[in-house]
């Protein structure tokens, strides 16, 4: 079992949440799947899922921006080029 320790700060006295979406048993969190304690196995459909996921919460971050200085390939440490292939290989929709 694992367990989390939050911490929550807030200036206006009001608690902001913003929590992932899940796409049902599909969604992976990186951090329970892999641990130093942890000996499971990923298959390559589910490592490419989770591949999928990651780049659609880059592309959510950024704004769906590709290219550029805070673009979703910076952040993911990717060519433009190569994130764009992804983006179309995978089928991600650009207007989620």
């Amino acid at each position: 079992m694992h367990y989390f320790e939050i911490s929550l700060l807030s200036s206006d006295g009001q608690l902001h949440f913003e929590l992932p979406e899940t796409d049902g048993n599909r969604s992976f969190r990186l951090n329970e799947l892999i641990s130093s304690q942890d000996e499971t196995i990923l298959t390559t459909d589910q490592l490419k899922q989770l591949e999928k996921e990651n780049i659609r919460k880059a592309l959510k971050k950024t704004g769906y921006k590709i290219h550029g200085r805070g673009g979703s390939a910076e952040l993911l440490q990717i060519r433009p080029t190569t994130l764009a292939s992804k983006i179309k290989s995978m089928g991600i929709d650009m207007h989620d």
